[in-house]
């Protein structure tokens, strides 16, 4: 007889190693963001090992990107996280009518801008990685060609 007729699908947790390896840092680093940024990416815990989902790791990767590449202090990122969670958190119902709607619509948008930079920025950057690899394959394969075109001018 089962005990549980139904299953749960648990979605799956990553090591420090892992997430550092898909984020393109130091494990120190990902410790340090996840203290950092503990109150927007909510790490699981399991003892004192820290365990992250793949939200997560795409969370990193926009604060790495904010950081390395757009330059932006962690003070101000932080401010932005925190003005989102702010702007998701619910509100009484007297709060709701105090807020206009024009700057929420422009907190939204300026939001929404914000984001598309980043994803944009990143994928411009992802893709520059993968142009880069394509390049040294060629150069690669360029220099193979070379030997062998050498190779049979000798032997001819």
């Amino acid at each position: 007889m089962k005990k549980n007729s139904f299953e749960i699908k648990q979605e799956p947790f990553y090591t420090t190693s892992y997430v550092a390896k898909e984020v393109d840092i130091n494990d120190s680093t990902v410790r340090h963001w996840s203290n950092e940024f503990d109150d927007f990416l909510k790490i699981k815990r399991l003892v004192s090992h820290r365990r992250f989902t793949k939200k997560d790791i795409d969370n990193l990767k926009v604060i790495k990107y904010l950081l390395k590449d757009k330059k932006i202090p962690i003070n101000e990122i932080k401010h932005y996280f925190n003005t989102m969670k702010s702007n998701n958190t619910e509100r009484t119902e007297q709060q709701t009518q105090e807020v206009s709607y024009s700057n929420n619509w422009r907190q939204i948008d300026c939001q929404i801008r914000f984001l598309k930079d980043a994803i944009t920025k990143y994928e411009i950057a992802r893709e520059n990685d993968l142009i880069e690899e394509l390049h040294e394959s060629i150069q690669e394969i360029e220099k193979r060609n070379n030997k062998t075109i050498r190779l049979y001018k000798l032997v001819n």
